[in-house]
């Protein structure tokens, strides 16, 4: 991964205007990372950035950001966004704070956030989650955790499905197995919005 400094004006401008939070979308990648919980998909939220490894603080987090990060590293639904470093203490930088996603988001780098928080946040306030284990069907983009776009995980990606002979046994089989209710449509036509991986017709 290319290695990303903050532009010199961000520093500048935190030093002018220490009262005012410099808040920007992170259109770079980081790569995330789940450490030190004692089961799966269940840990402290780290991030990385100039080769280093990172911590999140907790300020803004709750369950939008944690389904964005469950998702990104792989894992189920989001269970719960604790903070207070609920998973211990980390070291090093805190490189990420008032994260604010949709929860929407495919990975933390398209949600807002301030950045090198180290002067507002300590790590005993450092940002976690808890995810399901993961699984090879989730729904995506829905309403609520029972509706919304089928996807398959098939070699480590996430693909859609094609709607050919897509029909309200098929959707009966997902709920089933993703512990939801009795189906009660399937919608074709992308109607959760169109995926963007591979498609697993």
């Amino acid at each position: 991964m290319a290695a990303f400094a903050f532009p010199s004006w961000v520093g500048h401008l935190e030093r002018r205007l220490p009262e005012v939070a410099v808040t920007l979308l992170l259109a770079f990648l980081w790569e995330a990372r789940l450490v030190n919980g004692l089961i799966p998909c269940s840990d402290r939220v780290e991030v990385l950035r100039n080769q280093e490894w990172g911590t999140v603080c907790e300020n803004g987090w709750d369950m939008n950001e944690a389904r964005v990060v469950c998702q990104e590293v792989g894992c189920g639904k989001a269970l719960a966004a604790p903070g207070g470093a609920k998973f211990g203490q980390g070291s090093g930088s805190i490189w990420m704070d008032e994260v604010n996603c949709t929860g929407s988001e495919d990975s933390l780098s398209e949600c807002t956030a301030t950045p090198l928080a180290e002067d507002s946040c300590g790590h005993n306030k450092d940002a976690s989650v808890e995810c399901a284990e993961q699984t090879e069907v989730r729904l995506v983009n829905g309403l609520n955790q029972c509706s919304g776009r089928v996807e398959f995980l098939r070699d480590r990606l996430w693909g859609t499905v094609c709607d050919d002979d897509w029909d309200l046994e098929d959707a009966k089989v997902v709920c089933r197995y993703l512990g939801c209710g009795a189906a009660e449509s399937a919608p074709q036509g992308a109607h959760f919005g169109a995926g963007s991986g591979p498609s697993w017709c």
